[in-house]
């Protein structure tokens, strides 16, 4: 093989390579999931958060990864693609509450036999704004606000 031949053979799988290493959203939805969460009204989304998971009983752990967030009037998700991490429903959400830590948004269990929550900055900065549109899901009221 000549030395062009070698060179170009070697910049080609370089690109391949590189073309799978470029920026990953875990955004993206199964379908039917998309449609329901249409359906339901989407509040509020966060694509690409560092979402923080705590658990554990008295010594207490946490693992961390980029999760999106998706929020609607029923519905509040945590997902990577088509894996669903955590689902709060009208059928669960009183065992679900949301309260403010600093600039975090905690969602955690509303009494001591759920020891988990799931915690994240919010990209747009509008800690507040979640926290009150989460609740509104949580609690069943129609206050939830469409801020982004």
């Amino acid at each position: 093989m000549s030395a062009r031949r070698a060179i170009a053979a070697l910049a080609l799988c370089a690109a391949a390579v590189a073309g799978g290493c470029g920026p990953r959203t875990t955004s993206a939805l199964p379908p039917a999931l998309a449609r329901r969460l249409d359906a339901e009204g989407i509040v509020r989304r966060d694509d690409d958060a560092t979402i923080r998971w705590t658990h554990g009983g008295a010594r207490r752990e946490w693992d961390q990864g980029v999760a999106s967030i998706v929020l609607t009037r029923a519905t509040f998700v945590i997902h990577k693609d088509a894996r669903v991490l955590f689902e709060v429903t009208p059928a669960n959400r009183s065992r679900w509450r949301v309260r403010r830590d600093h600039d975090r948004v905690v969602v955690g269990g509303a009494g001591g036999a759920t020891r988990a929550s799931w915690s994240w900055r919010p990209r747009d900065g509008d800690a507040d704004g979640w926290t009150r549109a989460v609740r509104a899901t949580l609690t069943g009221g129609a206050a939830a606000d469409s801020g982004s």
